[in-house]
């Protein structure tokens, strides 16, 4: 067996443990961002001061 297969074998458990999360952030800043602008305009109740 060559190392090649032999390091992607010893890798690749470590890959599957810890597995690339999706990029959420860039919808949670897009989310605030319209949140703001809809209460600039349309004077939505904040939900902090409930």
């Amino acid at each position: 067996m060559s190392r090649g297969v032999f390091l992607f074998l010893a890798i690749f458990p470590l890959i599957a443990i810890f597995p690339i999360p999706p990029p959420v952030f860039k919808n949670a800043e897009k989310a605030k961002q319209e949140q703001r602008k809809r209460k600039e305009v349309g004077g939505e109740p904040d939900e902090d001061t409930m």
